[in-house]
């Protein structure tokens, strides 16, 4: 019984010991987030994402999620060039919360959240789950200018 209680007790520090999720923005990119101590399942971390985009003062401009990695950090402090942008590290891209305009009536906004997972948009860019996060247009009016937002990026 004593056995029992100590393994217990174990697991529950050793399950409580994981660093929270930090959103690291980036210093000379706009809108741009590097997550650091990732969950290690996918579910989590999607609830995360969504989460800090609801609560984001930018959630009517597009934001996009990497993984904080050697390949990453660089673009905490430099800005993309031709020789390094961070679409050559498309495993590193766990999420793109992307804004367009609706078709009918300009002013008003589509937010779609595309989440790629933990195996990053590399593997998972044509089964991205999609959720719509801000859908301001007329039910009469369901399509935006931007009808594929995975290849266009502000």
């Amino acid at each position: 019984m004593k056995k029992i209680i100590i393994s217990v007790l174990c697991l529950f520090v050793f399950s409580c010991s994981q660093e929270k999720l930090e959103f690291i923005p980036s210093k000379t990119i706009n809108n741009v987030f590097f997550l650091k101590n990732l969950p290690k399942n996918d579910s989590i971390l999607k609830r995360e994402i969504k989460d800090f985009i609801h609560n984001s003062k930018a959630n009517k401009k597009d934001i996009y999620f990497y993984k904080y990695t050697y390949n990453t950090r660089f673009f905490l402090n430099h800005k993309e060039d031709s020789s390094c942008m961070l679409d050559d590290f498309l495993e590193d891209e766990l999420a793109s919360y992307i804004i367009t305009k609706c078709k009918a009536d300009t002013t008003k906004l589509i937010g779609n959240y595309l989440f790629y997972g933990l195996k990053g948009a590399e593997k998972n860019i044509f089964k991205a789950e999609i959720d719509t996060i801000i859908f301001e247009c007329r039910n009469t009016d369901l399509s935006s200018e931007n009808t594929n937002p995975i290849i266009e990026k502000n």
